[in-house]
């Protein structure tokens, strides 16, 4: 049912990319990478059900990490060489696997915002993402603005 529901709400907003699918109202968001602002030239970020959902290339290149796609699961794969963590398309489980001088850490974090693809654009719950790697993500309301600090 989750994933009917998603398709729908992608459905809805394909028609107005940058509309708040609560309220209908289209909304401008910024988004700030240590003191840059990220463009963001075919898909906007959006506001799905109080989350920010961005297309995640452009940020988490602009982090220095490494962003890649697997096809066949449908999924995002970011890393920094030392740390990877794994998102799929309408799964709500972000897969985390940190390699150190004694191994492998993995660990699954559940979120509450499953990544989606809107104008063929892998579109990403930021703070998840950005968390993962140890950033600082902050959000202004008042001027729609996401501030992403750290984790480089």
């Amino acid at each position: 049912m989750k994933k009917y529901i998603t398709a729908f709400i992608a459905a809805m907003l394909l028609s107005a990319p940058c509309a708040n699918a609560m309220r209908g109202e289209e909304i401008q968001i910024h988004v700030i990478v240590g003191g840059q602002e990220i463009k963001f030239e075919d898909q906007k970020p959006i506001i799905i059900a109080g989350r920010t959902l961005l297309p995640i290339r452009g940020v988490m290149e602009a982090m220095g990490k490494t962003v890649s796609w697997n096809n066949d699961e449908r999924c995002a794969v970011i890393t920094d060489g030392r740390t990877t963590i794994s998102l799929g398309i309408g799964n709500n489980i972000m897969k985390k696997t940190i390699t150190n001088g004694f191994g492998v850490i993995s660990s699954e974090t559940e979120l509450d915002t499953a990544p989606i693809i809107l104008n063929d654009r892998t579109c990403l719950p930021v703070r998840a993402a950005a968390e993962a790697f140890g950033a600082e993500v902050r959000w202004d309301d008042a001027s729609k603005t996401v501030f992403i600090d750290g984790g480089q």
